[in-house]
C-alpha cells in the first residue's frame, strides 16, 4: 500500500463521484471507481483472471 494515493486524491474522487451521481437525470453511476494507477492496472487484471488467480496476486504483491 506505499503507492497508495493520498486521502486527499480519495476523497476529491468521492466528491466527484457524488457530485455527478446528483447530476445525471437516469441516477446510474458507476458502483466502483479506480484512484491512482495501481488501481487501474489491478482493475484490468481483474478482468482476465480467476477470483483465485487475482488474490493471490493481491496477497504477493499488496501484503509485504
Amino acid at each position: 500500500m506505499s503507492h497508495a494515493p493520498h486521502p486527499r486524491v480519495v476523497a476529491d474522487e468521492i466528491i466527484r463521484a457524488i457530485a455527478n451521481s446528483s447530476s445525471r437525470e437516469n441516477g446510474s453511476t458507476p458502483l466502483r471507481r479506480t484512484v491512482g494507477n495501481d488501481s487501474k492496472d489491478y482493475s484490468k487484471l481483474k478482468k482476465g483472471l480467476s477470483d483465485r488467480d487475482f488474490h493471490e496476486l493481491l496477497k504477493k504483491n499488496l501484503l509485504k
